[in-house]
Formats: structure tokens, sequence, C-alpha cells
């Protein structure tokens, strides 16, 4: 069971530290979870927390632009 906002929406989480993922399996997953609609609603929202707090903030552009790019 993964977390859920109190309106239901699923959240997605990107830890500090840099996943050991190669970018095709992050790629794969990251496609997975945004093709799973929330439950209750028929519109796809969802809530992405980005933890970089030990890294630029272009890091956390790159990983946006990564998000809007295969979303």
């Amino acid at each position: 069971m993964g977390a859920r906002t109190k309106e239901g929406n699923p959240v997605l989480i990107f830890p500090d530290s840099r996943s050991q993922l190669a970018e095709e399996e992050l790629h794969l997953l990251v496609s997975y979870l945004l093709q799973i609609p929330p439950l209750e609603e028929e519109q796809k929202s969802y809530v992405i927390i980005i933890d970089r707090r030990m890294d630029k903030w272009s890091s956390v552009r790159l990983l946006l632009a990564y998000l809007t790019a295969i979303a």
C-alpha cells in the first residue's frame, strides 16, 4: 500500500539519495506508476515530493523536466 493524500491522490516520492536504477529502469517504473489512475477518480492527479536537500537546484529542474517529458 502506497502513500496517498487526504483526497486520495497517490504520492510519488523521489528520495535524496541517488537511485541505483539505470535510466531505462527508472523510466519504465515512473511510466508504470503514472499509468495507474487513482481508484476513485478518472482524472489523474498525483503529488510529487522531490527531496534533493544535498544536491543542487539543477537536479530538481532536471527531474521535473524528465517527469514532464514522460507524463
